[in-house]
């Protein structure tokens, strides 16, 4: 079995046609069938059914083609980290961030990198914590900067993956002014547990990290009152203004509206929690030097968090 048999067989399926393919692998029609026969007779089973709007995969090729989407994943970052080793002049970075992070805390340190570095041309994505992490196991990102524990099901070999510390924030519970009596400071647990909350998805670090330290206080995250799910934290505050509901959130995230005035924080009695904000990338033999200079820099006392 060759890499190029396995590549032929993924074409196929992705385009749905043999001809098809062919032309996209500038390969003639012949050449490509002989690779997909040489496969099938490698595996001692048919791969491929034809009907009247091309070929799809009988179940022994639908293990071949998820196994070799993989193969392409892997050949494509493969062949992106030899480009980076070859060349010590690499300018772009591609970092990933959770929305909190790469909204409220990052660009003030983006801005001092570019100061340090002009020629860097970043680009940054941003998403729940989850998303952002398999985005960096599928090679699409060179640096992933999370808030809160690693999402459940999320396992990075450490053999591959580097994870650091990079700072925290205190998580606060917020609502309204009108919502919350003058003098009011603290809710008690089982306070919390009527208040209608609007929280952020699953899969999102703040969400992680709410759900963990309750844990730890014996509460479980289906006693909470969830009142609505939003996988924005600029929804939330609209939401929240308006007098609807309270939130869990970074401080980081809402320390304006909580200067001005327009949200105010409580405490929860009995109840501790932190978001730590981690950096994850690969290890060193596999980083280019401009990854490596923005990895040392957000370690330093240089980052500067908005």
């Amino acid at each position: 079995m060759k890499l190029s048999q396995i590549e032929a067989f993924y074409m196929v399926i992705r385009s749905g046609s043999i001809s098809r393919a062919a032309r996209q692998m500038h390969l003639t029609q012949p050449a490509l069938s002989l690779q997909i026969r040489d496969l099938e007779e490698y595996f001692c089973v048919q791969l491929l059914e034809r009907t009247n709007k091309g070929v799809k995969p009988t179940p022994a090729g639908e293990l071949v083609y998820y196994y070799g989407q993989k193969l392409m994943s892997m050949k494509a970052t493969l062949c992106s980290e030899i480009e980076k080793l070859q060349s010590s002049t690499a300018k772009q970075l591609r970092l990933g961030a959770s929305t909190v992070l790469g909204g409220y805390a990052l660009p003030c340190s983006i801005h001092s990198f570019k100061e340090k570095f002009p020629h860097a041309q970043i680009n940054l994505s941003l998403a729940n914590s989850q998303a952002v992490l398999e985005a960096l196991m599928e090679g699409n990102l060179d640096i992933a900067l999370i808030e809160g524990p690693l999402p459940e099901g999320v396992v990075l070999s450490a053999d591959e993956f580097v994870s650091r510390s990079i700072g925290e924030d205190d998580l606060v519970l917020v609502g309204a002014p009108a919502l919350i009596p003058e003098g009011r400071e603290a809710v008690t647990l089982a306070e919390l547990r009527g208040l209608p909350l609007l929280l952020r998805e699953k899969g999102s670090g703040v969400r992680s990290a709410i759900e963990k330290a309750l844990l730890v206080q014996g509460v479980q995250p289906g006693e909470l009152n969830v009142m609505m799910e939003i996988n924005s934290l600029d929804a939330i505050k609209s939401t929240l203004g308006m007098g609807k509901g309270y939130s869990i959130i970074s401080y980081i995230g809402v320390r304006k509206e909580l200067y001005y005035g327009t949200l105010k924080a409580l405490t929860v009695e009995g109840l501790s929690y932190r978001n730590v904000f981690t950096m994850l990338h690969k290890r060193s033999a596999f980083l280019s030097p401009l990854e490596k200079a923005f990895i040392d820099f957000m370690r330093s006392k240089d980052k500067g968090f908005c």
